[in-house]
């Protein structure tokens, strides 16, 4: 019997180690693709590949000019992104579908989710859970609810843009693309008494959004930052925002003056809950190597996160809450707020969790 529960890990372990493997060829390819893209020659090229394309083929003269005349005074008309001409956009989806499919055969990863519990979480994210290094607030919400025993889909809405990406863990049932998969991917998932989570107004997660709530989950729509500025300009509409706000079950907010940019828009109540520490990483008893590159002095200061998204009233759009909360503790109360169905919500930051 140990012989072969033995042979059995052999087994396992060699098949890890080749989706481990088949995964690197794939990032690295998709790594090249990025770089490509970025090439000033590359755009040159596809610039006159559209230009050929819609005034000469297929007589779409008004949507070029639209596009061109948005690009020169950066204003968005609302025609074609010049990705939909680009034939390197449909590899790095069929690299992205691939992927998914290898972390979601694997075999390691299916008996540590065969241990879970029933409640599903959907994270509709924008960007991938590797994107600036999984620290952004999708990525450890993700990585919490995992802890927790929850099953895990996280959906992104945009490709990540970074290179040199590090291998990481992504502890999560399935990490898809939004172009990757279908309505009916959400139908055959969702179950009442889940948890649907939307992180920004994107047209692309709106029929999800519908979907979730007409199978019974809870959903969760999270202001993390002011998208009525240039961070939001590839997505945001006022009037699908307003809808975001009528049809969530619960709206939250991660700095009071997004609330009040909330407060603004709709006379619903909101849940504040800032950025959390994560306590695996910032562990006093644990001990890191020291990086050749980092600055030391009298004082070090650290900062983990993103160093943008100013908003219009010129202040930051993340702040320091006055009491750290865990990362486990905003899951929390994320989850009592659906179990009570919001009654939890105020215009403040809950008190205690």
């Amino acid at each position: 019997m140990d012989v072969e529960e033995t042979r059995n890990v052999d087994i396992l372990e060699k098949l890890e180690d080749t989706a481990f493997s088949q995964q690197k060829v794939i990032r690295q390819a998709h790594e090249r693709i990025v770089r490509t893209q970025a090439l000033k020659s590359y755009k040159i090229g596809l610039l006159f590949k559209r230009a050929k394309q819609q005034l000469f083929t297929e007589k779409q003269p008004q949507d070029f000019l639209k596009w061109m005349v948005g690009k020169l005074i950066k204003k968005d008309y609302h025609a074609k992104l010049l990705k939909e001409f680009d034939p390197l956009e449909q590899v790095k989806l069929i690299l992205t579908q691939a992927q998914d499919d290898l972390i979601a055969c694997d075999l390691c990863n299916q008996g540590r989710f065969a241990e879970k519990d029933t409640q599903r979480i959907f994270l509709f994210a924008s960007v991938p859970f590797y994107d600036t290094g999984g620290g952004q607030r999708s990525a450890q919400l993700a990585r919490a609810f995992s802890t927790l025993g929850k099953q895990v889909y996280y959906i992104c809405a945009y490709p990540c843009r970074e290179e040199n990406i590090p291998d990481m863990e992504i502890p999560v049932c399935a990490h898809k693309s939004i172009e990757s998969i279908g309505i009916k991917y959400l139908e055959r998932r969702v179950h009442p008494g889940d948890l649907a989570i939307f992180e920004l107004p994107f047209a692309g997660f709106e029929a999800y959004l519908d979907c979730a709530k007409a199978h019974g989950a809870y959903t969760v729509y999270e202001q993390i930052d002011n998208w009525d500025t240039s961070l939001g300009a590839m997505f945001y509409r006022e009037e699908l925002f307003g809808r975001y706000m009528e049809k969530a079950d619960l709206i939250t907010v991660t700095a009071k003056n997004l609330g009040e940019k909330i407060a603004e828009k709709s006379s619903r109540p909101y849940l504040y809950l800032p950025n959390a520490v994560n306590i695996e990483i910032f562990e006093p008893a644990k001990e890191y190597v020291r990086t050749a590159d980092l600055a030391t002095g009298i004082k070090t200061l650290l900062y983990f996160g993103s160093l943008w998204g100013i908003g219009s009233t010129g202040r930051r759009s993340s702040m320091l809450p006055g009491r750290s909360r865990t990362v486990r503790s905003t899951l929390l109360a994320m989850l009592t707020a659906a179990k009570t169905g919001g009654n939890t919500c105020r215009r403040t930051c809950i008190s205690s969790v």
